[in-house]
C-alpha cells in the first residue's frame, strides 16, 4: 500500500482517480491547489505524488521540486512545451 498525494484542481479527475486507487488498498489525500499541497505535504509520509501541470495559483512543477515524494507529472492541456 503506497500513501498517495492526488494535485489537481479537476474534481471530477479526482474523484475518479481516488476511487481507482483506494480500491487498489492505496491510502490517498487529494489537494486542488499548490497552496493546499503544501499544506498536506508538511505532514510528510507520502511515496508519490501525481501533480497536474497546471493549477490555479501556479505550476505543479513547483512542488516537484520543493519535495521528496516520487512525482508523475499530469496534464488537461498536452503540448510541445509542456512535454
Amino acid at each position: 500500500m503506497a500513501h498517495i498525494l492526488l494535485v489537481d484542481d479537476d474534481q471530477g479527475f479526482t474523484s475518479a482517480t481516488q476511487t481507482l486507487l483506494a480500491a487498489e488498498s492505496h491510502q490517498v489525500e487529494t489537494a486542488a491547489s499548490l497552496e493546499e499541497a503544501r499544506k498536506v505535504l508538511g505532514a510528510g509520509g507520502f511515496d508519490l505524488m501525481f501533480v497536474d501541470l497546471s493549477l490555479p495559483d501556479g505550476s505543479g512543477l513547483e512542488l516537484i521540486g520543493e519535495n521528496s515524494p516520487k512525482a508523475v507529472i499530469i496534464t488537461g492541456h498536452p503540448s510541445i512545451e509542456t512535454a
